[in-house]
């Protein structure tokens, strides 16, 4: 998808007063611009980028359709109405056969057997009916990602460590699958200060690095 397609048709939409479909196409021309700013490239927006925030948005309003109150269907036909727009210029995501078929000459770098990664990506290829071919099972993030930069293979990796953009295309799966990552300490326990700085800084983390910041939360947990 390129940009000149959002702004055009954002263009058409005004021109029709169709507010409903301006406002969707809108909302996702800005957030393709901010990613270009944080990105560092604004004057040269790829389709790819492009591609992964209208994947993003998709999801966010998705998320909005799936939680609104059942007794506010003003809000609810709001949201269905945004999502719908937004679908028409999703990419399409892949089948079962054209996994296989994309997938078949690749080598996959895998992690460890045991790793929340790997269990993830087994359990994507055998609801495809796949059988990758591993290369390499390491759980070493940072070279995982420098392995895929230099074209040794394919990966799974979370969403919180896909960076090097530049050099890595990322494509998010769907539906998307998710690990819980916890940081939990006994319910009484008084945080020294380099403690609660440890705890601030893993939340920070999750808060910058990922598209739901409000899931990188505090939680009391008894044991």
């Amino acid at each position: 998808m390129e940009m000149q397609t959002l702004q055009k048709d954002m263009i058409a939409a005004m021109k029709a007063k169709d507010k409903v479909r301006k406002d969707a196409i809108s909302s996702l021309v800005s957030a393709v611009k901010k990613v270009a700013i944080d990105e560092g490239c604004r004057d040269d927006i790829k389709p790819e980028l492009v591609a992964r925030v209208i994947l993003k948005e998709l999801k966010s309003v998705k998320e909005q359709v799936d939680t609104c109150p059942a007794d506010r269907t003003d809000l609810k036909e709001e949201y269905q109405a945004r999502y719908d727009i937004i679908s028409e210029y999703a990419p399409k995501l892949l089948s079962a056969e054209e996994v296989k078929a994309n997938f078949a000459g690749d080598s996959l770098l895998l992690s460890k057997k045991g790793a929340s990664l790997r269990m993830i990506g087994d359990q994507f290829f055998d609801s495809c009916g796949f059988e990758p071919v591993a290369v390499c099972e390491t759980n070493n993030i940072s070279a995982t990602r420098s392995m895929v930069a230099q074209n040794a293979g394919v990966a799974f990796i979370s969403e919180s460590c896909s960076i090097n953009r530049n050099h890595i295309a990322y494509y998010p799966l769907s539906p998307a699958m998710k690990r819980l990552n916890l940081v939990v300490h006994q319910k009484d326990w008084v945080l020294n200060e380099p403690e609660q700085a440890f705890m601030d800084q893993i939340l920070n983390y999750f808060k910058q690095n990922t598209e739901h910041p409000y899931l990188a939360e505090k939680y009391s947990i008894s044991f």
